[in-house]
């Protein structure tokens, strides 16, 4: 069965993306859905985030349907995007 999917998208370094890497992957497992990482390096440059961590939330054809980025302490909102998508 397809899925919705949370990306995280990371670059190399970027601390803030592995703090907040095994919080995205609860809050997948939370709603359900599925998870992936890729690098910011390997997004077409033309929808590619300005910064990361940065996640899309995907329908089950890949389609982005959702987007937002940020640190730890905006936790909340990445569960509201989530929440408001599913």
């Amino acid at each position: 069965m397809l899925t919705k999917k949370l990306l995280l998208i990371k670059q190399l370094g970027c601390m803030p993306c592995e703090v907040m890497q095994p919080k995205a992957i609860e809050l997948a497992n939370k709603y359900n859905i599925g998870y992936g990482i890729i690098d910011r390096r390997e997004i077409e440059e033309s929808i590619r985030p300005t910064f990361t961590p940065y996640f899309f939330l995907l329908d089950p054809e890949g389609n982005k349907i959702a987007e937002w980025g940020g640190a730890l302490e905006k936790i909340d909102k990445l569960e509201t995007m989530i929440k408001e998508n599913i």
